[in-house]
């Protein structure tokens, strides 16, 4: 009953996936045509390491309903519909079948701990999907420049420190992050520079919405 509330006179189109066509390949920036170059990879020259990233769905009333709703309750079925829109946007996307499902860092620090928490959920959930394992990830607060902000929300320095679980290595592996919101890119950055001491790796990246602070959205 709380779900049809919520999903009661919204627009439909709220929850359409993002169309891929006429986006960049790599940062999913879109393209003012087919064979226009990216400005944004131009600029912002992601990591040698990052093949692609993408995003799901736009950010709308809906959207913040939905995540604001599963930050107080958990819902299994709800949670698993929208990992699985991740998982039909990467099909749509032609990304690989990913190795490993990169999780979100966290530290206790962040003051929006629940929506985290939301984010390595759904990526158990798209995990399972995938029938993959999950790598969990830590933040260190004292490597940002303000320990108080989620690390998407923090502009990039090359100064943010993630450690991983893992402990074998991850040659030829093919990691998937998943992150709840997309915004500045901070994490993928940051992720791919901690892959760095697991040997080859190729890193994909998507994201379930696309932030309205986003280059992307």
């Amino acid at each position: 009953a709380a779900i049809l509330l919520i999903l009661r006179n919204q627009p439909a189109n709220e929850l359409e996936l993002i169309d891929p066509i006429e986006r960049c390949p790599r940062c999913f920036t879109q393209l003012p045509s087919c064979t226009s170059p990216c400005l944004h990879c131009y600029t912002h020259p992601p990591h040698y390491r990052i093949f692609g990233q993408a995003c799901c769905l736009s950010e709308s009333t809906l959207t913040h309903k939905l995540i604001g709703y599963l930050h107080k309750k958990i819902e299994y079925h709800l949670e698993m519909a929208l990992a699985s829109l991740a998982y039909v946007q990467i099909d749509r996307l032609h990304f690989p079948k990913p190795d490993y499902i990169l999780m979100e860092p966290t530290h206790w620090l962040l003051p929006k701990r629940d929506e985290i928490a939301l984010s390595r959920r759904l990526a158990v959930h798209l995990a399972s999907l995938f029938r993959v394992p999950c790598i969990k990830t830590r933040l260190n607060p004292l490597s940002l420049m303000n320990p108080y902000l989620p690390l998407e929300e923090q502009p990039p320095t090359g100064k943010e420190e993630i450690s991983l679980s893992q402990k074998e290595p991850l040659h030829g592996s093919n990691i998937l992050l998943f992150t709840t919101h997309l915004s500045l890119g901070s994490t993928w950055h940051s992720s791919a520079r901690a892959l760095e001491s697991y040997g080859l790796f190729r890193l994909w990246n998507i994201g379930l919405v696309a932030s309205d602070r986003s280059w992307m959205a």
